[in-house]
């Protein structure tokens, strides 16, 4: 076996988790949440139902235990783990990787919905970014604002875009 070292992970990084969590309830909120369905969901799967309606789907999720070294005591003890499968992987998750995932994937269905409104001119996309051959008249600012709308399914959401012209593909 290994041993995983943390460099410097003590109390500083322990006051910097504490003031963001108290300064995000909301992300804590969601969170917690998502790892109490999480753990509901042991024996079956967790379905996220996402603002647009489309789902993911984290199947056959499991509770097993592992040893651990707890940070404040340095003493051992079995600590909770929750697994799922994803396609055909066994991962491990959590409340934090579950708010990841849920966010990362409503920002792509925010983009998914741009590409649509903009197929005409889309060349190609990559992550968060659209290229786009368009003619000689239209202005970034154009772009900018179809790229800036929020979708009718996520009110209330800051959506924004920045547009350049370039000659050519710049990454």
């Amino acid at each position: 076996g290994g041993m995983c070292v943390r460099p410097g992970y003590g109390s500083h990084s322990r006051k910097i988790v504490a003031e963001f969590r108290a300064s995000n309830p909301s992300i804590v909120g969601m969170w917690n949440s998502l790892d109490s369905m999480l753990l509901q969901s042991s024996g079956n799967e967790l379905v996220i139902r996402l603002p647009n309606g489309r789902a993911m789907t984290y199947r056959e999720v499991k509770e097993s235990r592992r040893p651990a070294i707890s940070e404040d005591t340095k003493r051992g003890y079995l600590k909770r783990v929750l697994t799922a499968r994803i396609g055909s992987r066994r991962v491990e998750t959590y409340g934090g990787k579950l708010t990841e995932n849920t966010t990362q994937a409503v920002a792509r269905d925010v983009f998914a919905e741009y590409a649509d409104v903009l197929n005409e001119v889309l060349l190609f996309s990559a992550h968060d970014e659209a290229v786009l051959e368009v003619d000689n008249d239209v202005e970034p600012r154009d772009i900018e604002h179809i790229m800036s709308q929020t979708p009718e399914w996520l009110p209330g959401c800051p959506v924004g875009a920045e547009a350049k012209v370039v000659p050519h593909y710049c990454k």
